[in-house]
Protein backbone atom coordinates (compact mmCIF):
# COMPACT_ATOMS: atom_id res chain seq x y z
CA UNK A 1 0.00 0.00 0.00
CA UNK A 2 0.70 3.18 -1.11
CA UNK A 3 1.76 5.96 2.19
CA UNK A 4 0.21 9.26 1.34
CA UNK A 5 2.18 12.23 2.12
CA UNK A 6 1.28 14.60 4.98
CA UNK A 7 0.28 18.14 3.60
CA UNK A 8 1.97 20.97 5.18
CA UNK A 9 0.77 22.97 7.21
CA UNK A 10 -0.73 26.67 5.90
CA UNK A 11 1.64 28.90 7.53
CA UNK A 12 -0.66 31.58 9.42
CA UNK A 13 1.73 34.38 8.20
CA UNK A 14 0.48 33.39 4.49
CA UNK A 15 -3.00 32.57 5.53
CA UNK A 16 -5.33 34.35 3.01
CA UNK A 17 -7.33 37.34 4.42
CA UNK A 18 -10.35 38.18 5.91
CA UNK A 19 -13.11 36.59 4.08
CA UNK A 20 -14.79 40.17 4.54
CA UNK A 21 -12.88 41.81 1.48
CA UNK A 22 -14.04 39.38 -0.80
CA UNK A 23 -17.73 40.43 0.17
CA UNK A 24 -19.99 42.52 -1.81
CA UNK A 25 -21.53 45.72 0.63
CA UNK A 26 -25.01 44.43 1.26
CA UNK A 27 -23.30 41.28 2.75
CA UNK A 28 -21.00 43.17 4.99
CA UNK A 29 -23.61 45.20 6.15
CA UNK A 30 -25.18 42.52 7.42
CA UNK A 31 -21.89 41.31 9.11
CA UNK A 32 -21.19 44.26 10.60
CA UNK A 33 -24.87 44.75 11.71
CA UNK A 34 -24.74 41.22 13.19
CA UNK A 35 -21.50 41.98 14.98
CA UNK A 36 -23.05 44.90 16.59
CA UNK A 37 -26.27 43.28 17.95
CA UNK A 38 -23.96 40.18 19.57
CA UNK A 39 -21.13 42.67 20.94
CA UNK A 40 -24.16 44.53 22.24
CA UNK A 41 -23.43 48.21 20.22
CA UNK A 42 -26.37 48.78 18.54
CA UNK A 43 -26.35 49.64 15.05
CA UNK A 44 -28.96 50.65 12.66
CA UNK A 45 -28.88 48.73 9.04
CA UNK A 46 -28.57 51.74 7.57
CA UNK A 47 -25.49 52.64 9.83
CA UNK A 48 -24.05 48.95 9.00
CA UNK A 49 -24.79 49.61 4.80
CA UNK A 50 -22.98 53.09 4.64
CA UNK A 51 -19.88 51.24 6.98
CA UNK A 52 -19.74 48.49 4.50
CA UNK A 53 -20.05 50.93 1.47
CA UNK A 54 -17.36 53.41 2.84
CA UNK A 55 -15.13 50.04 3.30
CA UNK A 56 -15.95 49.00 0.03
CA UNK A 57 -14.87 52.13 -1.83
CA UNK A 58 -11.89 52.31 0.47
CA UNK A 59 -10.96 49.16 -0.78
CA UNK A 60 -11.68 49.41 -4.64
CA UNK A 61 -9.27 52.88 -4.28
CA UNK A 62 -6.42 50.96 -2.15
CA UNK A 63 -6.55 48.08 -4.75
CA UNK A 64 -6.44 51.08 -8.02
CA UNK A 65 -3.33 52.66 -5.83
CA UNK A 66 -1.28 49.28 -5.58
CA UNK A 67 -2.08 48.22 -9.22
CA UNK A 68 -4.48 45.41 -8.75
CA UNK A 69 -7.17 43.91 -10.87
CA UNK A 70 -10.81 44.90 -9.31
Amino acid sequence: MKRREAKPLEDKAHKKSNPYDSMDPLTQSKFLYDLHMQTGNPISRTEAYKAACEIESENLEDKQRSGLPK
